[in-house]
């Protein structure tokens, strides 16, 4: 029942990515909406395919598998949709960009980028994957931007374990977090996201090539 406005305010935000989730002659908007839906009810920790069709015995196991996996719907096309929702939202307003890094805990070693390094959900060095995010914020409300998976060195060194999980050559590079924080920036300014500051933990705020990037070349503040 909690779920009931959730799911209609996700079903009109799905409408958005019309073609997005369109490959070929497949529309996988269906499997996009289960598993937004099942992320959304899953338990803390227990958010993965496996869980997610469990919870309705229309959610095939497979078919969220290849949605995930290997369907090869364009991940920055969606981005762009996403961002042009938020800009829109955002009009009028002043905002910031906050950067900041997500770790999930991970069992195995097939996943893409995952490997033993920090992870902040455990507290302690761990097998997790690690992604780069950026969200908008005006103080009261706070929405999406953009966002990059962190690839460990093992991963960037083997490049038949890359090829494998279909990661394109173009990011089996070997950057740092604040490396993908400042591609994430300078392309978002391109799309006409120009926030009054940006913000970050200590991470991000000793590296001098993000900071300067930010105070010199954007003419903005970084707190």
């Amino acid at each position: 029942e909690t779920l009931v406005g959730v799911k209609a305010n996700l079903s009109s935000y799905l409408k958005h990515f019309q073609t997005e989730f369109k490959v070929a002659s497949f529309d996988q908007r269906v499997n996009a909406y289960r598993y937004m839906q099942g992320s959304l009810k899953g338990q803390t920790g227990k958010r993965n395919i496996q869980r997610i069709s469990e919870q309705d015995p229309k959610d095939r196991y497979q078919s969220l598998h290849h949605f995930i996996s290997h369907s090869t719907w364009d991940t920055d096309s969606v981005k762009a949709v996403m961002q042009e929702i938020s800009k829109e939202l955002l009009a009028g307003h002043s905002y910031g960009y906050i950067i900041d890094e997500r770790s999930k805990a991970k069992k195995g070693k097939h996943s893409a980028g995952v490997g033993r390094q920090y992870c902040g959900s455990t507290g302690k060095i761990d097998v997790c994957q690690t992604g780069v995010y950026s969200v908008l914020t005006t103080g009261e409300i706070t929405l999406p931007c953009n966002f990059r998976l962190y690839l460990p060195k093992e991963w960037v060194s083997n490049k038949k374990r890359s090829k494998k999980v279909a990661l394109a050559s173009p990011y089996c590079l070997d950057k740092t977090k604040v490396d993908l924080a400042l591609e994430m920036i300078r392309r978002d300014r391109q799309n006409g996201i120009i926030p009054q500051w940006y913000g970050a933990d200590s991470l991000y705020g000793r590296a001098w090539k993000l900071t300067s990037y930010i105070e010199d070349e954007c003419q903005s503040y970084f707190v």
